[in-house]
């Protein structure tokens, strides 16, 4: 736009009845254009400048001033500041709900830009404007970047939506979808607040319903006329679903009437409140406002305790619930785990029915396995469990040791297919432990558990910003109460004897093992083989979606060459072949399909049983390095050779810098593949060389399509081969502390919150990142 004198504005809109405001360009660049619809939105005041053009006015139906600056951000890094300092100001005169919209010109993170150069400074100074502001970056779907140099691969993502909370509390569906170009090098951004209805929400307990005086009344007389037959395992959970059904009734009768009675006491208060104004309130009044007040402390408290159980913020303190920061917390919650556009095949879905369909085809997909009998990698390499722990491992299971690992669960957890917490099976466990009993001895005696006892919710957690993709999203299974007695019984079992089978190069999940254990090894070898001036090699290896993909047959037989028994093996084998799941999409599940392969994230059994998987891998290094195929590092002052590192499935193998060496590697981790079903994402996988030049680094990593790198590399969070001694490399961790304490959570604390917020953060945060370096 270069002058708003040569813009037919009224060609941009369908309607005549339509205001606008533009700011005219300089040269070829910038220049700003608003329009609105005049029956919507009263405009009461512009406020122009070169780079925003911010327009104050109501919006029907809309309680407040809305305003909406649109901004063309400038070039030079004065002149950001100056865009951000005044945008400040004029916020600080102007309350209202905010909406600040346009191209910004300016990234908020390394990961918003490819083939650019990543300016922290800038990206901190705006940062800290949306901090300050108490802004919120809408989540964007369609694309992840909104700018497409024309002449260079460059992309970078320098538009977007910033709005206040008060925005989001009228809309808490917010969203922004970037549409395709056309022939702009910008993507157009679309702003949404529709709510789009993904079907019926499953069942959920909620422990705050325990304290309602009629609860156990409900419960009694639901168990005792219940009638049911079959299984043990068939037979709790008819129960339960038996009871599940009284307590919708329950909920839908009794919670209306309790807001309908407290909203009628908090009239009768303060019509009392404003009689006491003009005269002296008499004694049966004053009681009357006396009781009114107690009974409106016990609602609003039962209302509390719901809210509290959706927020699962550990460090939260009392005088907090039911606060905006709890609001808050819980609809930014929801907002960042909701789904409001998903590419399938191609294009942009919104559809409900079309994502719903979408992921019960990918996750069905990704758990079928097309191959469930693999060969052999190697065979009584292991290391052996004894027959005494193995014997062990196999005793009848007690009445107990069933109730402490019940105990030991946690009682506010997400939602289940079966709906109940932890915290209702520990409150009512006099009326269900001979049932639950029952069920967990029944699988002692067959290995086996009934269809649907063993079902289970995939929730999507993204792994990105801004994820266009089911493949964007990492799935985590939410088990079932009952089923999850039985895993988690046999995990406690396994735990004590785990480590006598995998080896001491797995640092995860093994008791007396630590996480530091690797970053401190590698620090040392890469200060070493500095001090020697030996060229090493070091490959962080990328598994893709690892626990997803494990092989049942493999494991089986893994186990079995574990000196595991065959009732143990049998149990294992129950557990993982009756498991089925649903995909909760924005809050629905979606219909059921079996599994057929992988150890779900959520059960209590899958990260034991995914590293004795990863052992295979051990076991083959140990192997390869006995025949001389891979030559490991071995430093004089421990005398002990060193090859590879596990936690969990983030894998580093160390070696001499030799071609034969990397390319022995890839063969061992392709055969692995071939057994385990664990697949190595060589084009995320990274090839380092120490003491070795860039270019030779590149070549060695060509062959095997993975990324070359140098040193730091940062390996399970921490920063190894850097120079802590500069500031640059504290950088990660600022970046998080600023992230725990972002300014809408201050500004919606209590001051003992914050208090406990910065706390937690700063006693927790920093001190994995101390522990390796001071």
């Amino acid at each position: 736009m270069t002058n708003s004198e040569d813009i037919d504005v009224g060609g941009c809109w369908d309607s005549n009845n339509f205001g606008h405001a533009t700011v005219d360009s300089t040269g070829r660049s910038g220049g700003i254009l608003s329009i609105w619809d005049e029956s919507l939105f009263n405009v009461m005041e512009v406020i122009k400048s070169r780079h925003f053009l911010i327009t104050i006015g109501q919006w029907k139906g809309l309680h407040g001033r809305t305003i909406f600056a649109n901004v063309c951000g400038p070039h030079s890094i004065p002149e950001k500041r100056t865009l951000w300092e005044n945008l400040s100001k004029i916020m600080n005169k102007n309350q209202g709900n905010w909406i600040i919209f346009g191209d910004f010109n300016v990234v908020r993170h390394s990961d918003e830009r490819i083939n650019s150069q990543f300016c922290h400074f800038i990206a901190r100074d705006f940062n800290q404007f949306i901090h300050e502001a108490a802004l919120h970056d809408v989540k964007m779907g369609g694309h992840r970047f909104t700018y497409f140099c024309r002449h260079e691969l460059k992309l970078s993502k320098l538009d977007r939506f910033l709005v206040c909370s008060n925005f989001l509390d009228i809309f808490p569906n917010t969203s922004v979808t970037a549409l395709p170009t056309e022939l702009s090098d910008h993507c157009p951004l679309l702003l949404s607040t529709n709510y789009v209805d993904f079907g019926p929400r499953p069942f959920r307990f909620f422990n705050g319903w325990m304290q309602r005086e009629d609860f156990n009344m409900v419960v009694d007389c639901a168990l005792q006329s219940f009638r049911g037959f079959g299984t043990p395992d068939m037979y709790l959970a008819a129960k339960l679903k038996y009871l599940k059904d009284h307590l919708k009734k329950w909920r839908t009768t009794t919670f209306p009437k309790e807001m309908v009675e407290l909203n009628q006491l908090k009239n009768i208060v303060d019509s009392l409140d404003t009689a006491a104004e003009s005269r002296t309130l008499t004694v049966d009044e004053m009681n009357k406002r006396k009781e009114g007040n107690k009974k409106i402390i016990k609602l609003e408290k039962l209302a509390t305790l719901d809210l509290k159980k959706k927020l699962r913020v550990r460090w939260a303190v009392d005088g907090d619930e039911n606060t905006r920061f709890f609001h808050e917390y819980v609809n930014n919650k929801n907002r960042k785990n909701t789904i409001y556009v998903l590419t399938i095949n191609g294009s942009w879905s919104t559809d409900a029915k079309e994502i719903m369909d979408e992921a019960v085809r990918f996750f069905e997909q990704k758990f079928k396995d097309r191959w469930p009998v693999r060969p052999k990698l190697i065979k009584n390499q292991y290391k052996v469990l004894s027959d005494l722990d193995s014997k062990n491992l196999e005793e009848p299971f007690m009445l107990e040791e069933i109730k402490s690992v019940v105990w030991a669960c946690a009682n506010e957890k997400s939602p289940r297919p079966d709906g109940f917490t932890f915290k209702f099976i520990k409150h009512q466990w006099e009326r269900l432990k001979y049932d639950i009993f029952s069920m967990v001895k029944y699988f002692e005696q067959t290995g086996r558990l009934a269809r649907g006892c063993n079902s289970s919710f995939i929730t999507l957690v993204s792994k990105v910003k801004d994820p266009l993709s089911l493949g964007d999203f990492r799935p985590i299974s939410l088990i079932g109460c009952l089923y999850k007695i039985i895993p988690k019984v046999l995990a406690c079992r396994l735990k004590k004897v785990v480590g006598l089978t995998v080896d001491e190069v797995q640092s995860t999940y093994v008791d007396g093992r630590s996480m530091l254990d690797g970053p401190l090894i590698v620090n040392e070898i890469c200060s070493w083989s500095k001090k020697m001036k030996k060229e090493i090699l070091l490959f962080k290896v990328d598994f893709d979606k690892s626990f997803d993909y494990v092989n049942w047959s493999f494991l089986d037989s893994t186990l079995m060459q574990m000196g595991y028994g065959e009732k143990w093996c049998n149990w294992i084998r129950g557990c993982l072949t009756t498991a089925r799941s649903s995909v909760l999409v924005n809050g629905a599940p979606t219909k059921e399909f079996a599994l057929q392969r992988g150890v779900r994230k959520g059960d209590p059994l899958s990260p034991f049983l995914f590293i004795i998987a990863m052992d295979g891998l051990n076991v083959a290094m140990k192997t390869a390095c006995a025949k001389g195929l891979f030559q490991g590092i071995k430093i004089p002052i421990s005398n002990k050779m060193i090859s590879h590192l596990f936690y969990a499935d983030d894998a580093l193998f160390i070696g001499e810098w030799d071609e034969s060496n990397i390319k022995n590697l890839a063969r061992i981790l392709r055969c692995f593949h071939i057994s385990s079903g664990l697949k190595v994402n060589f084009h995320k996988s990274k090839v380092f060389g120490v003491g070795v030049s860039m270019l030779e680094t590149s070549r060695m990593a060509a062959p095997l399509c993975c990324e070359p790198a140098t040193l730091p590399v940062t390996y399970l969070g921490v920063l190894v081969g850097a120079n802590m001694n500069l500031k640059k490399n504290w950088q990660p961790v600022i970046d998080r502390f600023n992230g725990k304490l972002s300014s809408w959570k201050a500004k919606s604390l209590s001051f003992g919150g914050r208090l406990t917020l910065i706390k937690s953060v700063l006693g927790n945060l920093p001190t994995y990142f101390f522990s390796l370096f001071v």
